[in-house]
């Protein structure tokens, strides 16, 4: 959590964050993520090929290129870095949902023998 936040959008608190921890410059930022933007735009390409040349990864690449072109969009938004809109590859054209995953819920590590979650009072 950082600035009472528990999300980095909407608003500059990334950029606030990473100039307070790491000293970088906003301006030096906004340079980053474009070539963060140029690097996925070339990258995707490769993601479509891989989604009709490997068996079973045609999910995983939807998903895939629908993360990156969310965050790259939301990093160049007028909130965040006030970029101009992405000029993503043709490779995120005509991308279908992907199907949703199944999440069964499993616990890891809880023993029935241990106490419920009430907190306790401190004497």
């Amino acid at each position: 959590m950082f600035g009472g936040k528990r999300t980095w959008l909407p608003g500059k608190t990334l950029a606030k964050f990473i100039t307070a921890n790491f000293g970088i410059p906003n301006r030096e930022q906004k340079l980053m993520v474009e070539r963060i933007s140029d690097a996925i735009a070339e990258t995707a390409p490769a993601v479509r090929e891989m989604m009709v040349s490997l068996d079973g990864f045609e999910d995983t690449g939807k998903r895939m290129l629908a993360a990156w072109s969310e965050g790259v969009n939301h990093l160049r938004d007028s909130r965040m870095y006030g970029l101009s809109p992405w000029k993503s590859s043709q490779a995120f054209d005509g991308i279908s949902d992907s199907p949703k995953l199944e999440n069964p819920r499993t616990v890891v590590g809880k023993s029935e023998l241990l106490a419920g979650t009430r907190k306790r009072k401190r004497k």
